[in-house]
């Protein structure tokens, strides 16, 4: 979808397959672009694909998920996303050389999203399983407060969440990589989740202003920062 409002009730998906090569491409189950909102309420998302995203891939869009389940969700890109392709150190896309960006993915097991929206909120979320080629076993969350003149802050926050048993193998972050804003935690468990060659074996965090509480990090693993990794100091 582009420029509408989703909200999603009581819905399974299952088995669902985006694109599996590209930049910018996401959503085994939903994609949605634009400046609006995602409620998703009830739901599950098990075993989708996608190049980013396994289940949901969003572009500046604020999503809000409340009382769902994704398990066995993948995000099967490669090299992940970045900017100036051209660049002679950069590999472009294995599949078309977006003029702007490189790599193809790979990026957020479970949930991918990207851009210029107020944030997110999970609530009573389940995120299990999942797996991504990069950056993201289970989430991936680039936002841009604090590193782009003029945008708002965004939020980030989580409530009574569960990561557990998600794989990043290279990129880090086996459970989640969040960055760029304003990221709260409350009653939240981060258990069993693996960056192997990575960082942030539980949470890879880069540029964001955390607040933690009632919050369990435990027996995940990575080559460096078993639990969490964080680099570079928030906006606040």
């Amino acid at each position: 979808t582009r420029d509408v409002n989703v909200k999603v009730w009581g819905v399974t998906f299952d088995s669902n397959r985006g694109p599996d090569l590209g930049p910018d491409v996401a959503g085994g189950a939903i994609y949605m672009m634009g400046a609006k909102t995602l409620s998703v309420v009830n739901s599950t998302f098990r075993n989708n694909q996608a190049a980013n995203g396994g289940a949901i891939g969003v572009l500046h869009v604020a999503s809000t998920i409340t009382a769902s389940t994704f398990e066995n969700n993948r995000a099967i890109g490669q090299l992940a996303n970045f900017a100036n392709a051209t660049d002679p150190n950069g590999a472009p896309c294995p599949v078309f050389n977006h003029e702007g960006q490189g790599g193809a993915g790979g990026l957020g097991g479970a949930f991918y999203s990207d851009g210029f929206d107020e944030g997110d909120t999970f609530t009573d979320v389940r995120i299990a399983n999942n797996t991504s080629n990069d950056l993201g076993g289970g989430v991936f969350r680039s936002a841009y407060w604090g590193m782009l003149s003029g945008v708002a802050r965004q939020n980030i926050t989580w409530t009574n969440t569960t990561l557990d048993g998600n794989t990043s193998p290279i990129g880090g972050g086996g459970g989640a990589y969040v960055n760029n804003s304003y990221f709260t935690l409350r009653n939240v468990v981060i258990n069993g989740n693996h960056a192997g060659a990575g960082d942030g074996g539980g949470l890879k965090i880069t540029g964001a202003t955390v607040d933690f509480a009632d919050t369990q990090i435990t027996n995940n693993a990575s080559t460096w920062g078993g639990g969490v990794a964080h680099w570079g100091v928030g906006p606040m």
